[in-house]
């Protein structure tokens, strides 16, 4: 497999290893936690019900026969954790960063990178998105294959026609993903202020919850995507002062409240707005998860 994402992303990691995991250790990944995941070569812990994206083969058909439910085999291993990204894919990824480059440019390059760290430590690495034609899932899996296979799906999957809405993806996780894992959204400041309470709340309780969350462009760029009217701007309007005035303070009014919304539940969040200060805003979000208290 040719890894042309994989290989543009190598480059960017430095020093940084690990996401902290608060919900099983309070370190940064150094190998001195246990955390629940699927394997047959570790130690078993306990049979529970069946739940979406479970391997087959894990099914325990002796106990399911007995009990009249779906059992399959629990597992505990070290130095291991389920790590999803959930990618927002509607087309407004499609307009320029503050870089003036694409945001989803600039969002595979901050996810892949994350994948990347996570992968030093062979954890098992998920993605989850809306295409125009449906959701598409990843299962956990471990490798530089998986990733460049996530980047290249999220890449192909955001298109001018895909009018998606990742507050939908992430209800689908809360309804059907009861394992503990590491949950790292990836999306713009419309999407994140467009993530309901419920969700937010949902997706905390069970898993440590990270955000990337990609700047739009200034007002002076290209290719202004309006909030509120759900459009691209001309670029005349960037040259109104009145107009500039009312969407500068329509963005810092979403801004505050996103910055408020996650506090409130204990959620780091890295805003990217280049490649050049990425792996800062990174690192930043990273010691923030570790240290911030339920």
């Amino acid at each position: 497999m040719k890894m042309k994402y994989v290989s543009k992303l190598q480059t960017n990691i430095k020093n940084y290893k690990m996401i902290p995991a608060k919900k099983l250790t309070k370190c940064v990944f150094d190998g001195s936690y246990t955390s629940v995941f699927k394997g047959k070569s570790l130690n078993f812990d306990e049979l529970r019900e069946y739940a979406f994206g479970d391997d087959v083969k894990d099914i325990d058909w002796k106990s399911t026969a007995r009990s009249g439910k779906v059992l399959v085999r629990q597992f505990i291993a070290e130095k291991k954790h389920n790590i999803m990204f959930a990618f927002d894919t509607n087309r407004r990824m499609l307009a320029d960063s503050e870089e003036a480059v694409e945001k989803k440019e600039l969002a595979i390059m901050a996810a892949g990178t994350l994948a990347l760290l996570v992968n030093r430590n062979n954890d098992y690495i998920s993605s989850m998105y809306k295409t125009a034609k449906g959701l598409s899932y990843s299962p956990f899996r471990t490798g530089l294959g998986n990733i460049e296979l996530m980047l290249e799906g999220y890449d192909n999957a955001v298109t001018m026609e895909n009018h998606t809405d990742i507050n939908d993806t992430l209800s689908y996780i809360v309804r059907n993903f009861k394992r503990q894992m590491i949950l790292i959204i990836v999306t713009d400041l419309e999407g994140l202020s467009g993530i309901s309470e419920d969700n937010l709340r949902h997706l905390n309780v069970l898993n440590d919850v990270l955000v990337l969350c990609v700047k739009d462009v200034s007002l002076e760029g290209r290719n202004m995507y309006d909030i509120g009217e759900d459009a691209y701007l001309e670029d005349f309007f960037g040259k109104d002062k009145k107009l500039r005035k009312l969407i500068r303070a329509e963005k810092q009014r979403l801004e505050d409240e996103c910055r408020v919304r996650l506090s409130r539940y204990g959620i780091a969040c890295a805003e990217i707005g280049n490649a050049e200060n990425m792996e800062k805003q990174i690192m930043s979000m990273l010691e923030q998860h570790k240290y911030k208290k339920r």
